[in-house]
């Protein structure tokens, strides 16, 4: 780790990976990392560790699980947070808040009553807007398919949610991830969250 490194991370900086981690490029537990402070030109500052948009989906799982947290509670907290940054990045494309609410209710009354769906029950997660999402509109960024509402999911959708996880949203990326940036016709550019004036680049924004 070189010493600018090593000064960000004392900052409170999330590193390049660990935003990655977090933010929701392509199927993700985690949308992103606490942010309390914005400065053009700075990175996105992290919360504390406890925080629950900074923990991994494992964790968040575990969590849930144990009842120490409910589905409901982790999902306000992810859709709070994209609420707070999402207009300063255009990462999250389309929110699907009420249905991930209603499911994260349906999840706590599960678990209640003693069933798991799967080891990622309640964990909410983002889909890349290149994977059909079942009556969720679906671009794969190009102005062909705006609009587009598949009637199935496609097989990374299908097992997450065979497995518990529950669709917070849609993620931008390039125009038919074939570009290295994230700016097209349909959603627009997203920016870099160390650099707002800079694009994070492709195939996932």
């Amino acid at each position: 780790m070189s010493n600018s490194d090593e000064k960000r991370k004392a900052a409170g900086f999330l590193s390049r990976r660990q935003f990655v981690c977090v933010a929701g490029a392509g199927v993700t537990a985690t949308a992103f990392a606490s942010a309390k402070t914005w400065t053009a030109g700075t990175a996105l500052r992290m919360g504390g560790s406890e925080d629950l948009v900074f923990q991994s989906a494992t964790r968040l799982a575990e969590l849930i699980r144990t009842k120490e947290v409910s589905s409901e509670e982790v999902v306000k907290a992810f859709l709070g947070q994209i609420q707070k940054v999402n207009p300063k990045l255009n990462a999250v494309v389309e929110i699907t808040a009420q249905s991930a609410l209603r499911e994260a209710r349906e999840a706590d009354s599960l678990l209640a009553r003693g069933q798991l769906k799967g080891p990622l029950h309640g964990v909410p997660m983002t889909i890349k807007d290149s994977i059909n999402t079942a009556g969720v509109v679906t671009t794969h960024a190009t102005l062909g398919c705006k609009g587009q509402v598949p009637k199935s999911d496609g097989t990374v959708v299908s097992r997450m949610k065979q497995a518990g996880a529950i669709l917070l949203g849609k993620t931008n990326l390039p125009e038919l991830a074939l570009a290295a940036e994230t700016d097209h016709l349909v959603y627009g550019r997203t920016n870099d969250p160390y650099r707002l004036h800079r694009n994070p680049g492709g195939s996932s924004g």
